[in-house]
């Protein structure tokens, strides 16, 4: 594994009236992670993993829209970070962080190889992906405590640089 360290942003990619999608963006990257994300998989092919990207995208709309962030929705790891899953036999997964039931922050995400019950960990892809989460989620919230808020909307409007962050993680090699 290779140890990076890299220069993000969280951005506000969507709003509705049960609440807010962030995602993140790295510094220098004309896309943020849920734009990549959209962009490999919502593309509309004879595909069927458009199917599963689909019902991804009608999830986060409800959510946005209708129901908020409910922990319902989402399946946790042990280290804060949460995926969206298909629910399919395609297993295509987006990975999050769930900062309140009014917001959450999307990273990237992509097609588990193989059945039930295979970690992340195996694909070196989604396994970097839950990396970049992990990596922000302590410093997200460390720094919401430090600033005395509870949500991302606050943080960022008290300052623009509450946005930035330095992560380090670990990125397998394929």
């Amino acid at each position: 594994m290779k140890i990076f360290e890299k220069d993000i942003e969280i951005v506000k990619v969507m709003s509705g009236n049960a609440g807010d999608i962030y995602s993140i963006q790295f510094i220098g990257d004309s896309q943020n992670e849920l734009e990549k994300f959209l962009n490999e998989f919502g593309r509309y092919t004879k595909d069927p993993i458009f199917t599963a990207f689909g019902k991804i995208f009608n999830k986060l709309n409800t959510m946005k829209d209708e129901t908020g962030f409910l922990p319902v929705f989402f399946e946790r790891y042990k280290n804060g970070i949460s995926k969206l899953l298909s629910r399919d036999r395609f297993n295509l997964r987006l990975y999050c962080i769930e900062v309140s039931e009014e917001e959450v922050i999307t990273g990237n995400g992509g097609k588990k190889p193989g059945g039930r019950g295979r970690p992340f960990q195996s694909s070196a892809r989604l396994e970097r992906n839950v990396n970049i989460l992990a990596s922000l989620r302590p410093k997200l919230f460390s720094r919401m405590k430090e600033n005395n808020v509870d949500n991302l909307y606050d943080l960022i409007n008290l300052n623009k640089e509450n946005a930035k962050f330095r992560i380090s993680y670990e990125e397998p090699i394929e």
